[in-house]
C-alpha cells in the first residue's frame, strides 16, 4: 500500500479530502462525556497555573479550553484511556497510530476485529488502535459486543452520519497530538491525584462516574465509584486549597459541599447517552430533551460561581 510514499505522506494524502469538523471533539465517544455541555461548564472554570482532571475519561472539557494552562494534568484509572492518550502524545507511536487509523474504514468487520484485540492482546499500540475503533464505531461510546456497532440511517455531508463523524475524528489526529505534547498523563487514584496537585493556584475539573442512585446504568465504566468513594471525595474537596468544579446529578452525598459554601449551578440538558440507544427511538437533540431530559449540576468552589449563578437567574427571568 505504501507505493514509495513516506509515512507522513500516507497520513496526509487521505486527510486532504476530509473536511475539518465544525466543532471540537474528544478523541473518542464516551458514555457520560461532556462534549454537549462543555461550553456551559467553561464559564465556571477560573484561570490558574495548574489544571487537573482527576477523572478525565475523554476529557471533553479539557479539549474545549480556550487556551492552555501553564501546567496541565489528565488522570484516569482506565488503562485503555491512558494508553490511547500516551499513544497520541508520543511522536513515534503517534505516527504509526495515525497512519493505521487514517486507513481504517468505518466498518462492522473493523469493529469486530477491535473487540477481539481488546479481549486478547496486551500490545499497547494494538490496544490503542482497537480502543479508538471500538469507542468511535460503537452506538453510544459503549463497546461490549458486536451488537453495539453504530449504524446510521441519516446522512451528513452526503454520507452516513456515523462515517462523517469518524472522518472528522481522523482529521483531528494531529491537533490532539499537538495539544497532548504539553500535558502530564497519569493513572492513579483520583483522590490521591487531587491531594498531590492541590495548591492555591490549582484548578480542578472533577467528573467522576456519577453516584449510582442517580443513574440507570450502573456498570458502564471499567472503573466505577461506589458511595464510599464519593464520600471520600467530598471529604477531600472540603480540605483543598485550590478551586474546583464538580459535575454530577443531585444527590445527598454532595450536600455537604453546599453546606460548606460551595455554589450549586444547574443546567437543563438531555441524557444523550440514554437517548442514543437504539431502543430509545429518539432522534435529534429536540427529542432527547423532551424524553430524556436531565438536570445536570456543578458544585463550584470559587468566588466567580456566585456571579455566574446570578447572571443565569437573571437570564431566566427575562
Amino acid at each position: 500500500m505504501s507505493g514509495g510514499w513516506t509515512m507522513a505522506e500516507q497520513i496526509e494524502m487521505p486527510l486532504d479530502h476530509i473536511a475539518m469538523p465544525d466543532r471540537v471533539m474528544a478523541p473518542c465517544r464516551w458514555f457520560g462525556g461532556k462534549g454537549n455541555m462543555a461550553r456551559r461548564i467553561l464559564p465556571l472554570i477560573p484561570r490558574g497555573r495548574v489544571y487537573v482532571e482527576p477523572y478525565c475519561g475523554m476529557a471533553s472539557v479539557f479539549w474545549h479550553l480556550p487556551r492552555p494552562f501553564p501546567v496541565e494534568v489528565l488522570n484516569d484509572l482506565n488503562g485503555d484511556v491512558v494508553n490511547l492518550f500516551r499513544c497520541l502524545q508520543d511522536p513515534e507511536r503517534f505516527e504509526r497510530f495515525a497512519r493505521r487509523i487514517t486507513w481504517t474504514p468505518y466498518a462492522l468487520e473493523e469493529f469486530r476485529r477491535a473487540l477481539n484485540v481488546l479481549e486478547t492482546s496486551d500490545d499497547p499500540e494494538e490496544r490503542a488502535w482497537a480502543f479508538f475503533v471500538a469507542q468511535n464505531q460503537s452506538f453510544s461510546g459503549v463497546a461490549k459486543t458486536e451488537g453495539c456497532w453504530g449504524r446510521a440511517f441519516i446522512s451528513n455531508r452526503s454520507m452516513a452520519d456515523t462515517v462523517n463523524k469518524w472522518r472528522g475524528r481522523i482529521k483531528l489526529l494531529q491537533w490532539w497530538h499537538d495539544r497532548l505534547t504539553r500535558v502530564q498523563i497519569d493513572s492513579r487514584d483520583a483522590i490521591e491525584v487531587i491531594r498531590y496537585w492541590d495548591s492555591e493556584d490549582t484548578v480542578f475539573y472533577i467528573d467522576p462516574p456519577y453516584v449510582h442512585d442517580t443513574r440507570k446504568d450502573k456498570d458502564v465504566y471499567a472503573c466505577e465509584c461506589d458511595d464510599a468513594h464519593h464520600e471520600a471525595l467530598v471529604d477531600t474537596l472540603l480540605q483543598i486549597k485550590g478551586r474546583a468544579v464538580l459535575s454530577g446529578y443531585d444527590n445527598g452525598i454532595y450536600r455537604r459541599l453546599e453546606e460548606a459554601g460551595w455554589e450549586r449551578v444547574e443546567f437543563q440538558t438531555a441524557c444523550y447517552a440514554a437517548s442514543r440507544w437504539r431502543g430509545s427511538k429518539l432522534r435529534g437533540a429536540g427529542a432527547a430533551m423532551k424524553r430524556a431530559a436531565r438536570t445536570e449540576m456543578c458544585w463550584v468552589k470559587h468566588p466567580q460561581a456566585r456571579l455566574f449563578a446570578a447572571s443565569t437567574d437573571e437570564r431566566r427571568a427575562r
